[in-house]
């Protein structure tokens, strides 16, 4: 699958650009003293650059320059990279937040559940047409319902923006790049840090003023096994869970892990996989959307026993995935599966 990053060019005049962290750990390895990368336009232009690391981060250098001014880029416009070969990148820039049939934006306007659409895709796409309406935003493979109206001087996504917002946790400072696919739909991409946010659709399935969500694994011991308890009321006070975020949905657990040799599962993972033999099978997803089959075994914790996944060497280093890096994932319990949603330098 081909993978993307973005940058903002804030300094057309600059020699340098230096790229994502986490994105080079992963497409590249360590260490990376001189790459030779192939730049190719839609325009049929090419550019040869070099890729070292200037002051311990990975930068294009040598030929960048010849990049910006071939295509005369101006400041601000948004890059987006995608990647052919391994040593081969697309080049796509927006240029007044367009560029062909797409647009970005940050998500700015959390507070007022709205995304502003930029003038220039308006008049580009929708000027002569009456824009008050509802729209899809295709996302995470569901088709979403949002308000398309006029605020003032500005259009923009209003009613069911929230409720996707929520659904697939975005976040403030996010960049959205719509793509049009038809006068009434638009493909929805996100990215976090300048690298793609894998969206899943968390589902809200119980009303967090009126209950509080835990597992039923936390009530095997003290239980009977074939009672299915999945809410408490807030009056009865509920048991500590392991540490990590807990979605309002049941079917979701957010935690946390720097990236080492071995993978130590949440506590809170176990009880919602039903784990309790001495191994088991669990999928692992990576950033591509991939899954394979990994082996969860017990393993002592100090004077506990702890749940880890079998060779996951071999996941660090199949997606070439660094030491040290920040891993975020998503345990999605009905698919017994975990996401690996970003990657993180810190």
């Amino acid at each position: 699958m081909n993978v993307s990053f973005v940058k903002i060019l804030e300094d057309p005049n600059s020699l340098k650009l230096e790229l994502p962290l986490s994105y080079v750990y992963k497409h590249f390895g360590r260490p990376w003293p001189r790459i030779h990368l192939k730049i190719v336009h839609e325009s049929g232009k090419s550019w040869t650059v070099i890729m070292k690391t200037l002051d311990s981060r990975p930068t294009l250098a040598d030929g960048w320059a010849a990049v910006v001014k071939g295509l005369q880029l101006p400041k601000d416009s948004l890059l987006v990279f995608k990647s052919i070969l391994h040593d081969v990148f697309e080049l796509k820039f927006f240029i007044d937040g367009v560029c062909g049939q797409s647009y970005f934006t940050y998500q700015r306007y959390t507070q007022l559940g709205l995304t502003v659409i930029p003038d220039a895709f308006i008049k580009k796409f929708f000027q002569k047409e009456n824009l008050n309406g509802t729209y899809e935003i295709l996302a995470a493979g569901n088709r979403w319902s949002v308000e398309f109206a006029k605020i003032h001087n500005c259009y923009a996504f209003t009613d069911g923006w929230p409720t996707l917002c929520e659904r697939l946790k975005i976040v403030d400072e996010d960049l959205l790049i719509f793509k049009k696919i038809d006068n009434v739909s638009f493909q929805l991409s996100v990215y976090r840090d300048c690298i793609p946010v894998g969206l899943v659709d968390q589902v809200d399935s119980v009303d967090d003023d009126e209950v509080v969500e835990i597992s039923h694994g936390q009530f095997v011991d003290e239980l009977d096994k074939d009672k299915k308890i999945k809410q408490v009321k807030k009056s009865s006070p509920p048991k500590k869970v392991q540490k990590g975020n807990v979605n309002t949905d049941s079917e979701f657990f957010d935690f946390t892990r720097k990236g080492e040799y071995r993978l130590r599962l949440p506590v809170e993972v176990a009880n919602r996989a039903g784990f309790k033999k001495k191994r088991h099978s669990l999928n692992v997803q990576n950033l591509e959307g991939e899954v394979v089959v990994y082996t969860a075994k017990i393993e002592k914790n100090g004077t506990s026993n702890r749940y880890s996944v079998e060779n996951w060497q071999k996941f660090m280093d199949d997606n070439k995935l660094i030491d040290g890096m920040m891993l975020d994932f998503t345990f999605l319990t009905s698919k017994n599966t975990i996401i690996l949603k970003t990657v993180r330098s810190s």
